[in-house]
């Protein structure tokens, strides 16, 4: 069997959000915060993330949902089938195991259920449609009583976190604060809850297979170790849960949207233990299906549209609020037209230009669909 390498020391960080979410924020903090934000993702593509504001109560009832929901009988799971859904929602049996990460290797199919909940729309919404906003199938309120508005509580607490990391990505990429949030009002997002059967570590009853994720943040609470990351050198390093924490990834179109200075690092799940069964609930947070993915200016040779960043410009725009968008708290995070942050993050990072593309449409190609 593959070694595992210990989970201490982890070479995954852990970041401390909070300086992004202070009322009056700490210029030498958010300088820190966005270094080592530029560093975890150019270096791992992985990072715990601390002060998101969710508390170590509600992390635990993140994967309660989860057990919650696994736990009712297999004929309430089945009534729930994702395949009766067109958006894929709802449940995904053991058995049939149609939720696979890498179905195409030819291997065995995931170990594990899973059960898919995403952004929906009321009748008359005036938003422009998306073909990857629609309709849930929820477990009926008899059968699961508060399991839904828990779960809708689950998406803002789970969203409110992401567009906070957003915030320091945007530093850490010498962009206006509210790059990536404006950009996400409307997200293309779906939160994810898995049960992984304990298979006694062996390498044909994965949980999911090696892949990389394609939107563009994806963040895990989980109950039991599982994960698995594949560090720059080839070796495969467990991430298990840290109290107080998020665990986060980057995907391929954060990666795109970077010019490739940053990670969407391969991953994988086998839950090793003999005995216990793993929880966990994983929110895939991408922008708006319109939203223009093209690579950052920071990210461009010198001279390749660097002179002006989309929707800015980098100077007075890149000083906007860290918290919100007033004069002092722009210059409390020191983002003085883009030097300082540049300066906390390591200077300028250099990557290879992308066609722009929308992100909905991204997303689509990478999952091999159309819609019509």
């Amino acid at each position: 069997m593959e070694a595992i390498t210990s989970p201490a020391p982890p070479p995954i960080p852990v970041i401390d959000l909070s300086p992004l979410a202070a009322p009056q924020p700490d210029a030498a903090a958010v300088r820190q915060l966005a270094s080592a934000l530029h560093a975890a993702c150019r270096d791992v593509g992985f990072l715990y993330i601390a002060g998101h504001g969710l508390s170590q109560g509600q992390l635990d009832g993140l994967t309660a949902l989860a057990t919650r929901l696994f736990d009712l009988p297999q004929v309430d799971k089945e009534a729930l089938d994702a395949a009766r859904s067109p958006l894929a929602r709802g449940y995904n049996s053991l058995q049939h195991g149609r939720h696979s990460c890498t179905p195409e290797d030819g291997g065995p199919r995931d170990a594990k259920e899973s059960f898919t909940v995403g952004m929906e729309r009321q009748a008359g919404d005036p938003r422009p449609p998306s073909p990857m906003h629609g309709p849930n199938q929820w477990p009926p309120e008899a059968v699961l009583p508060g399991w839904r508005v828990e779960a809708e509580a689950a998406v803002e607490q789970l969203l409110a976190a992401a567009r906070l990391l957003m915030r320091g990505l945007a530093l850490a990429l010498q962009a206006p604060p509210d790059y990536f949030t404006s950009r996400c009002t409307d997200p293309v997002a779906q939160m994810v809850l898995f049960r992984y059967p304990p298979t006694g570590g062996t390498e044909e009853q994965r949980g999911c297979g090696a892949h990389t994720d394609c939107g563009f943040l994806t963040l895990v609470a989980q109950d039991a170790p599982g994960i698995e990351v594949q560090l720059s050198d080839g070796s495969w390093h467990a991430a298990p849960a840290l109290p107080g924490c998020l665990l986060v990834n980057l995907g391929d179109m954060a990666a795109r949207w970077a010019g490739d200075t940053y990670k969407s690092t391969v991953h994988r799940v086998h839950n090793r233990s003999d005995a216990a069964t793993r929880h966990s609930l994983v929110f895939f947070c991408n922008t708006d299906f319109d939203a223009v993915v093209e690579t950052m200016p920071s990210c461009l040779p010198p001279g390749v549209g660097a002179a002006a960043a989309e929707g800015g410009g980098g100077g007075s725009e890149a000083a906007a609020a860290v918290a919100g968008g007033t004069g002092s708290e722009a210059a409390a995070a020191g983002t003085d037209g883009g030097g300082s942050v540049a300066a906390a993050a390591g200077g300028g990072v250099i990557g290879r230009r992308h066609p722009p593309i929308k992100a909905g449409d991204y997303i689509l190609q990478k999952l091999g669909l159309m819609f019509n």
